[in-house]
């Protein structure tokens, strides 16, 4: 990676911003464990997390685009996963 740069705080103009000059955006997400148990999948009706037992979990994702849809912003995610 080269031209890093941090943007401060979560401001959604500045990310709308950044992404369109053409840069991604790199942003950690804290996944809450807790919340991913209440989480299931519908033919199994098990959690999806069930053996997930860390206080915290952090998931890194690149906002690639962004769109307005009925007033409100969405961002094109990336996902390693």
């Amino acid at each position: 990676m080269t031209g890093l740069v941090q943007l401060d705080g979560t401001n959604g103009a500045d990310l709308r911003d950044t992404i369109g000059r053409g840069r991604d955006v790199i942003v950690a997400l804290r996944v809450d464990p807790e919340a991913w148990r209440q989480v299931v999948r519908a033919a199994e009706d098990e959690p999806l997390l069930a053996d997930y037992t860390g206080a915290l979990g952090v998931q890194t994702v690149t906002l690639t685009g962004y769109a307005k849809q009925d007033g409100a912003w969405f961002f094109l995610i990336k996902n390693s996963w």
